[in-house]
């Protein structure tokens, strides 16, 4: 996956959250990938996750994954976050 492909995944993922993840948040992951500091975009998202209890869907979840793979980075740190996957 290049840094296109990241950026398109993740505002597939930001799309999909709709009002779930509040504006505020939701512009800080995006002023991250602008700036191509695409480890602190997925840091961020999954702390706002977290902190307000999003229930994700597995398709959500998935992508999230996806992306916490292409940068390299363990699972297990964002497992907390990501059990939250409700159906669909």
């Amino acid at each position: 996956m290049g840094g296109r492909e990241f950026v398109s995944e993740m505002e597939n993922v930001l799309s999909s959250l709709g009002d779930r993840l509040k504006e505020p948040d939701r512009a800080s992951v995006l002023n991250f990938m602008e700036v191509g500091e695409y480890e602190l975009a997925v840091d961020t998202l999954c702390e706002q996750l977290y902190e307000y209890e999003v229930e994700l869907l597995s398709k959500e979840r998935e992508s999230i994954l996806q992306l916490v793979r292409w940068l390299g980075l363990s699972e297990e740190q964002y497992g907390h976050v990501l059990s939250r996957a409700g159906p669909g």
